[in-house]
C-alpha cells in the first residue's frame, strides 16, 4: 500500500513537472508578431472635407490612426501623409450618400481606409483607424 502512494506521488510530481514545463514552453516559443507590442494613436492631419459621388452632399471627417510606436514607421507616415491623403479623399469621393449613412457606412468607411493602410504599411503595424468626427451634408 506504501509503495503505492509512492509511485502515485513520484507520478504526480512527475505530471506537474512535465505540464509547468510544457507551458513554460509555448510561453517563451511565441512569435514577435503574437507578443503584445505597443501602440500609439497619430492623427493624419485636418479633417477630410470632399463632395460624395453622384450627390450634391460633402462629407467631413477626422481620422485617427493606431499604429506601432516605431518611429521609422511614424516617419513614414510623416513622409507620405500627402499620398495618404490623397488616397483617403479617393476613397472618401467613390462614396454615395447611401454608402456613408449610420453606423454601418462609418464602420465601412473605417475598414476600407484600414484595408489601404496595411496593404501600403504592413498589416501589423497599422493597428486601427477611428473617424471621430463624422458630418455628411
Amino acid at each position: 500500500m506504501k509503495g503505492k502512494k509512492i509511485i502515485l506521488l513520484i507520478l504526480t510530481l512527475v505530471a506537474v513537472i512535465f505540464i509547468t514545463a510544457a507551458g513554460v514552453y509555448v510561453y517563451t516559443s511565441r512569435t514577435p508578431a503574437e507578443k503584445k507590442t505597443e501602440t500609439i494613436i497619430l492623427s493624419i492631419g485636418d479633417k477630410f472635407q470632399t463632395n460624395l459621388k453622384d450627390s450634391r452632399s460633402i462629407i467631413s471627417i477626422s481620422i485617427q490612426l493606431e499604429i506601432q510606436k516605431d518611429k521609422k514607421l511614424m516617419q513614414t507616415l510623416e513622409e507620405r501623409n500627402a499620398e495618404i491623403r490623397s488616397k483617403i479623399l479617393d476613397i472618401l469621393r467613390e462614396k454615395t450618400v447611401e454608402d456613408v449613412n449610420g453606423k454601418t457606412g462609418k464602420q465601412n468607411l473605417e475598414m476600407q481606409t484600414l484595408q489601404y493602410l496595411q496593404q501600403s504599411f504592413g498589416k501589423e503595424k497599422v493597428v486601427s483607424v477611428f473617424i471621430d468626427d463624422f458630418v455628411v451634408q
